[in-house]
């Protein structure tokens, strides 16, 4: 047997919609089982340390578990507020889409301008930029973990993101594509027929 280099993680069963289609069986009534934050941590752990490259959360909504429900520098890319920014319907703007409890201004009081320049997003930019100065992280693109990272939107529009060792796993491209034809970063894999994609 191969050993494994991609895991998904089932963290619950809980979801706020209830497909009848779900794969899963997810929906409100769903429970987020018996393992709490702890055992998840060290589940994450183990695999990592036995060569697992990538886990992905699955569920139900995986944003439901109670774990999710701190949100956490950590949980970003590292891009926020590094050309980017997010307004809401709300009229808050954020230093990304993801980071919405660090509000930075709200445009109903104040120009794009003034907030963007401002104390506010110039401190949360600056306490961010250095958060992950040291530790940039790979975000691959969680929609098709087997043809490798996607640049949008975690790495800056120019193209340059070009992920390293253990950010680039060498996943088989699918069940019809040869097995002896696998994709990497510098490899232009085309969608897989054999399923719908995004």
């Amino acid at each position: 047997m191969t050993e494994p280099t991609f895991a998904w993680l089932e963290i619950t069963g809980k979801c706020q919609l209830a497909c009848e289609h779900c794969y899963a069986d997810s929906g409100p009534n769903g429970t987020h089982g018996t393992m709490d934050e702890a055992d998840w941590r060290r589940v994450i752990d183990e695999p990592t340390a036995q060569g697992v490259a990538m886990v992905q959360f699955i569920g139900g909504e995986p944003t439901t578990h109670p774990a999710f429900a701190r949100p956490s520098e950590a949980q970003l890319c590292g891009n926020c507020a590094q050309g980017v920014a997010a307004i809401s319907a709300d009229g808050w703007v954020w230093p990304c889409v993801f980071a919405r409890w660090l509000p930075v201004g709200n445009v109903l009081g104040a120009s794009v301008a003034e907030i963007w320049n401002g104390a506010t997003m110039t401190a949360t930019a600056n306490r961010l930029a250095e958060r992950f100065a040291a530790d940039r992280p790979c975000v691959p693109d969680m929609c098709d973990p087997q043809c490798g990272p996607s640049c949008s939107p975690a790495c800056t529009p120019s193209r340059n993101c070009r992920p390293t060792q253990t950010c680039a796993p060498n996943y088989s491209c699918g069940p019809c594509v040869p097995k002896d034809r696998t994709c990497g970063p510098d490899r232009n894999c085309r969608p897989n027929q054999c399923r719908p994609t995004r």
